[in-house]
């Protein structure tokens, strides 16, 4: 049992060091200027977003996009099917806006088994862009988005650029407490491990056409569960450099009841494993409220073990507390602090499940997930 405690006060130990070693390298992290950086020049940007169904805010989310401010670009919205409901909506959108930037792209033809990166794909050939910027249903953009995440680009040794995903707007208990941890835990990773491995986030993706050809374009990596981290690690792989900027993409989702969001971070804990299995098996010892559970439950009434206890509550809900309102910029959902306790709560029984889960749904498709690569359910034959 003396092996079990001091084995516990050591991995307790180690997770409050490194959460506070990447909070203090936030700090420099984001001592870039937040200004919209000066450009040398202009390239034309194509923006592409693929597209399945009618998303929550998505209005609202497009009319951002409308309001960049960037003398030279164009919106590819690519959707597989001409039945897609979304259709109708962009169309209206598209007329409704009196813009000639933007056009609607409806392509079946695929590379792969991947249905985002399919779209993808399809929309990047109806680009016409020097830099390509792929961006989620889901993303809200600020005036100067474009000028971020092309910055890094003007640099020839830099082949892609992403910033750092925050989701936003979270309503009802679990949306804000998965909105809590996310914003946490995700930024506070990526922020510092950026420097060592090439990381990319999703939501918003600068690459320069020249870089994505030269990659082969979204072929290799077609089959793929993430399309963001592959996509990085190719770029990485031939060569160039993969920035994370300190630049802010908005995420907005609409309310989800517990299992709804217990199945999305399953599905992020199966698609962890695929990308970086090593990785996977060190999330739960950075579990810091988990692990310390565990050790009063060793001995609850013994006062050293209530004290260690409380100090990790106390430390666990003033880390996102203390992001939220200095660096992500939400005092508002700072206050649910506390609610990033429940999915601390939940992450281990998820985790253990991941170990074995191998199956993801996918635009109303079912796929298999092995060795990193999707294949469709029916056809693995399982």
């Amino acid at each position: 049992m003396a092996i079990v405690h001091v084995a516990l006060i050591f991995l307790i130990s180690v997770s409050v060091v490194v959460t506070s070693v990447e909070i203090v390298n936030l700090s420099f992290f984001f001592r870039k200027s937040r200004t919209a950086p000066q450009l040398k020049r202009y390239p034309a940007v194509s923006i592409v977003k693929a597209l399945k169904g009618i998303p929550a805010h998505f209005i609202e989310n497009l009319e951002s996009f409308c309001a960049i401010e960037y003398p030279n670009y164009e919106i590819v919205f690519v959707v597989a099917s001409p039945d897609d409901p979304v259709i109708p909506t962009i169309h209206h959108f598209i007329g409704q806006s009196g813009k000639n930037n933007m056009r609607l792209v409806v392509d079946p033809s695929t590379i792969g088994y991947n249905p985002k990166v399919n779209n993808l794909h399809n929309g990047a050939k109806a680009s016409t862009g020097e830099i390509l910027i792929f961006s989620d249903s889901d993303t809200r953009a600020t005036p100067d988005f474009i000028h971020r995440l092309i910055e890094p680009l003007e640099d020839e040794g830099t082949g892609i650029a992403s910033g750092i995903a925050t989701i936003r707007g979270a309503r009802g208990l679990w949306s804000r407490a998965k909105a809590v941890t996310y914003n946490s835990t995700v930024t506070l990773y990526n922020a510092l491990w950026c420097k060592f491995i090439p990381i990319t986030a999703g939501p918003a993706v600068a690459i320069r056409r020249d870089v994505f050809e030269k990659i082969g374009g979204f072929v290799p990596i077609a089959d793929s569960l993430t399309d963001d981290q592959e996509l990085g690690k190719l770029v990485s792989r031939h060569g160039y450099k993969v920035e994370l900027i300190p630049y802010l993409v908005a995420v907005y989702e609409g309310p989800r009841s517990f299992f709804d969001q217990a199945k999305q971070i399953l599905r992020w804990l199966v698609a962890i494993k695929a990308s970086s299995p090593f990785d996977y098996n060190f999330i739960l010892l950075t579990n810091t409220a988990f692990l310390g559970f565990i050790f009063w439950l060793l001995a609850p009434g013994d006062l050293f073990h209530i004290a260690v206890f409380a100090g990790i509550l106390v430390f666990r809900i003033w880390t996102p507390f203390y992001l939220h309102r200095t660096y992500l910029g939400d005092p508002q959902i700072a206050l649910y602090s506390w609610e990033a306790l429940l999915v601390d709560f939940i992450l281990p029984v998820l985790w253990l499940i991941g170990h074995w889960h191998r199956r993801v749904t996918w635009g109303g498709t079912e796929f298999v997930v092995r060795k990193g690569k999707i294949v469709p359910a029916k056809r693995s034959g399982t």
